[in-house]
């Protein structure tokens, strides 16, 4: 079997102990690539078998696989991975930087497993953690494929695994969504947009224009919004929310309750906030009393803005400018992911929130040519056949606000209807067939 990896991705080991999986990766991967959670459980205790060292060990883990990715480097984790849990904080440091990943699966039985263990010199474990360990496998067998790997590649026995060749590709030829694109599929970013809106006799929402040579979405009107931070998430930045339960909030958004799934429900809502401050001057935040941010506020905080820009942690200007989040007032209303096809992918949640009153939006120069208050029905008569002007996402949620004679009665109907994930075929983008409005269950078009 032949095994083509991508040269800048991410790649999970998943199997039980002693299914082959270290010496596999001896086999076919540098030592420099290879982060196996029995080397950072030496350096962390002293000791491969310390496993009450495991949070420090994972804690390790996870900082060299971030920064291995981050600079587009080829990352193996040399791991059990058999847990949902365990490999869902990868995952997600995949899709923080835009890298494939790919799963490799030791499936070679209970025998060779239960051999290889009874002829460790060392470190042998009982034959009940090799069998419950081949249960989770026969799980994670089941849920892989919808957990956002690129590929995943099932080594069926002893001798496949010897057998495996593996070869890496920057620029290979895919077929994806029925067109040729070159390397796999991007993985989209995790990323927040916020529509500010505010009464202006009939509803209004604020709207920025990206430049013309930008490398998403040039020339067209957009909310504020980006790509999360790594610092998004955050306890230190959710301190500067008292009073807001992510556990609360995270089942409207169809996260789970685990803390990988809190800290991303955190992050986006920190997101959409910090966006909408960078790009658009508008903080949502009150004083520390709870009273709102007024003109003068504003205007002592424009030191702030200037610094959060130059990539200062948003929670570090807060915090020196004395001013609380009000991630609270944020409603959650849209779920839209860029197509496979796309070579700029983005996995996109939309909040939509009153513009304070006392603070009046500038668009930062850097992220748009200008910004303004639109009617979304008059953005729409002058643009809506202009795709390149209102992406599909744009132009279904201003088609929304349109039927809405109020921020109030905006916020209440799309704060309470349930979210469905919506994610475009290029075919549909190509036709224009598309729906003009939110859809009620999670689908392709």
């Amino acid at each position: 079997m032949i095994i083509r990896l991508p040269s800048d991705g991410l790649v999970l080991l998943v199997g039980a102990s002693s299914s082959g999986k270290s010496s596999f990766a001896r086999r076919h991967f540098a030592p420099a690539e290879v982060v196996s959670s029995d080397a950072c459980r030496v350096l962390v205790a002293g000791d491969e078998r310390a496993m009450d060292a495991n949070e420090g060990v994972f804690a390790l883990l996870h900082d060299i696989v971030r920064e291995r990715l981050r600079r587009g480097s080829l990352t193996v984790v040399d791991a059990t991975n058999l847990q949902v849990r365990a490999r869902r904080p990868l995952l997600e440091l995949a899709r923080r930087f835009g890298r494939p990943a790919v799963a490799i699966v030791f499936d070679v039985g209970a025998e060779p497993c239960r051999q290889r263990n009874r002829e460790r010199p060392d470190r042998r474990l009982p034959d009940s953690v090799i069998r419950r360990q081949l249960g989770q496998l026969r799980h994670s067998l089941a849920t892989l494929g919808g957990e956002g790997f690129q590929e995943t590649v099932v080594l069926g026995s002893a001798d496949e695994v010897q057998a495996a060749v593996v070869e890496r590709s920057p620029a290979e030829m895919a077929e994806v969504d029925g067109q040729v694109a070159v390397g796999a599929p991007a993985l989209p970013r995790q990323s927040a947009t916020v529509l500010l809106l505010r009464d202006a006799g009939g509803i209004e929402v604020f709207m920025l224009r990206r430049p013309p040579r930008s490398s998403f979405g040039p020339s067209a009107y957009v909310f504020p919004g980006g790509a999360v931070d790594a610092a998004d998430g955050d306890t230190a930045a959710l301190a500067l929310a008292p009073g807001w339960d992510r556990a609360a909030v995270a089942p409207r958004m169809r996260l789970d309750g685990d803390p990988a799934s809190l800290r991303l429900c955190a992050a986006l809502h920190l997101c959409a906030v910090r966006e909408a401050f960078e790009e658009a001057g508008v903080l949502i935040g009150r004083r520390p009393g709870g009273a709102p941010l007024d003109g003068a506020a504003m205007t002592a905080l424009e030191p702030a803005r200037r610094h959060l820009l130059a990539g200062e942690s948003l929670v570090g200007v807060l915090r020196a400018a004395g001013v609380r989040l009000a991630l609270d007032e944020l409603r959650y209303i849209a779920h839209f992911i860029t197509p496979a096809s796309e070579p700029v992918r983005f996995d996109t949640r939309f909040f939509a929130v009153r513009s304070p009153a006392d603070q009046e939006p500038a668009a930062h120069p850097g992220e748009a040519v200008h910004g303004a208050w639109w009617a979304p029905a008059a953005l729409l008569e002058r643009h809506g056949g202009d795709r390149g002007a209102l992406m599909p996402p744009t132009r279904i949620l201003l088609a929304e606000l349109a039927e809405h004679r109020s921020v109030d009665e905006a916020l209440d109907d799309l704060g309470s209807r349930p979210v469905a994930g919506v994610l475009f075929s290029p075919e549909a983008l190509h036709s224009g067939r598309l729906p003009e409005r939110l859809p009620a269950v999670d689908g392709v078009w």
